[in-house]
């Protein structure tokens, strides 16, 4: 496992492995930063997969794709702001891809808009 508890104990973060997740799970609800409204490093975790495992197990491995609710109450946009080297995404066109590609109907892969500022219903459908 993983000899710091953060990957910020040391560059680059060291990895846990899949049989850690229970630990790492725990180790974060015990020791992590409590969620307060969105803000560097509230409660944030990340979990970074095997692409090629999970890329085995489509379209079954997605379970919903989703754009973010800005501060104000808006969408922060369909597409991505750059996430770095040049990756920008259109949430929308991405989604209609996949369904096109798997068959899928968007009752079976819904889009969502995620509130990070209402926990009590986070996701709703998208409306275009």
């Amino acid at each position: 496992p993983n000899v710091g508890l953060c990957g910020f104990a040391g560059y680059p973060p060291q990895a846990w492995g899949p049989a850690d997740l229970k630990l790492v799970l725990e180790t974060h609800r015990g020791h992590g930063a409590p969620y307060t409204a969105p803000a560097f490093h509230s409660g944030y975790n990340e979990l970074v997969l095997n692409a090629r495992k999970l890329n085995e197990q489509l379209p079954h491995a997605v379970s919903a794709f989703f754009l973010l609710r800005g501060r104000g109450g808006e969408y922060e946009g369909e597409v991505t702001d750059d996430l770095d080297r040049g990756v920008v995404i259109d949430v929308v066109r991405a989604h209609r891809a996949f369904l096109a590609e798997y068959h899928l109907t968007a009752d079976e892969v819904p889009l969502l808009v995620l509130d990070p500022m209402n926990w009590e219903r986070p996701f709703t459908p998208y409306v275009s």
